[in-house]
């Protein structure tokens, strides 16, 4: 009678099998290095675009409600200032501020509007005026994953324009775009012109197109004589006044002569 023995493996088979362990070992391996490889450039690259778009999206929307743009036309600037209709928004600032980009809306506290997941490598912004169309801005954002990881160092770099929506939103300074533009025309006049300051002219006044119905009128009077403290220097020299109790009209001619006086004679 025979005795069924176990027969083991041979040493050759031992090793075959093992390497061809190894070797799908290793197949999967470098399959799964890849795969994850792939996906952490593609969550960086991901969050880049993202905070590219909201970057764009809300200088965007800052741009085209403004009211003016100041800065430097054609100069290169790594800040733009904007003035706006609301005065707790007036101005807005937006640049950047070490390798993230601030926005800063009238006299509140700055904050940043990308994350420290980026790092933002430049800002600049361009200004173009184009007259009579609206003012437009060049934008160019150069942006990285921030990251000591190799494999996630995804960098991006956006160009874009922005324009103006209303150029005839007067909410804060009317600045021309030189010494040759006018307000208005004749065909086509402004109306009335209410003020709080002073109103400065180089050249003369002219009112009305001569009927009689326009005329030039201050509206300064009274019954006594003006005050000697609003003539007092000669940055007031040219004000007039008429003192309705004896008749006289008051010129201030200066810091040192004060109010000279013509008396006023009755025509009719």
């Amino acid at each position: 009678m025979k005795n069924n023995l176990v027969r083991g493996f041979t040493l050759v088979e031992v090793l075959l099998y093992v390497g061809i362990f190894a070797l799908v070992s290793g197949f999967f391996i470098g399959i799964l290095t890849v795969v994850t490889r792939v996906q952490s450039s593609q969550t960086a690259l991901l969050e880049v675009n993202t905070q590219l778009n909201f970057v764009l999206q809300t200088i965007q929307r800052h741009v085209r409600d403004s009211s003016h743009i100041e800065a430097q036309p054609g100069a290169t600037e790594n800040t733009i200032k904007l003035r706006t209709k609301d005065l707790t928004k007036d101005p807005t600032y937006i640049g950047l501020s070490g390798t993230a980009i601030e926005i800063k809306e009238g006299s509140g506290a700055s904050s940043t509007i990308t994350t420290s997941d980026v790092a933002v490598n430049d800002l600049q912004f361009v200004k173009y005026v184009s007259y009579p169309g609206h003012d437009s801005v060049q934008i160019d954002i150069s942006m990285t994953y921030n990251t000591l990881n190799p494999q996630q160092q995804v960098s991006k770099t956006l160009r874009s324009a922005i324009a103006r929506v209303s150029a005839a939103t007067f909410d804060s300074s009317l600045i021309p775009g030189s010494n040759s533009y006018d307000v208005g025309q004749a065909g086509s006049r402004w109306r009335d012109g209410y003020f709080s300051g002073d109103v400065d002219m180089d050249g003369g006044l002219i009112v009305g197109p001569g009927d009689s119905s326009d005329y030039f009128q201050f509206d300064k009077s009274g019954s006594a004589a003006p005050s000697a403290g609003d003539c007092n220097s000669d940055s007031q020299r040219g004000r007039l006044y008429i003192e309705t109790t004896n008749n006289r009209m008051y010129v201030c001619n200066g810091a040192t002569r004060g109010w000279d006086y013509l008396t006023l004679t009755n025509q009719l």
